[in-house]
């Protein structure tokens, strides 16, 4: 059973989420981060991402979108940048 759990939860992979949106921490700059994957389905309609986030009082700014991150997200209609 947890391995279905374990699998269940590695195919996204995020630091956190604001207003819908999924990021994580870039390695090579901590206050930058790319917009991540969320759990499916994580992105619908119509998704903003700002050029910087606030989270837990600390700012970031958005760096890059993930490769995978609008993967599968079959009901994406438009992403404003």
């Amino acid at each position: 059973m947890i391995a279905c759990v374990v699998v269940g939860f590695s195919g996204y992979a995020s630091d956190f989420s604001v207003d819908g949106v999924y990021y994580t921490v870039l390695s090579s700059d901590d206050s930058a981060v790319e917009v991540a994957p969320g759990p499916l389905p994580s992105y619908s309609g119509s998704v903003y991402i700002p050029e910087e986030v606030i989270y837990e009082g600390k700012t970031y700014t958005v760096k890059a979108v993930g490769a995978t991150a609008f993967q599968n997200c079959e009901s994406l209609r438009e992403v404003m940048l």
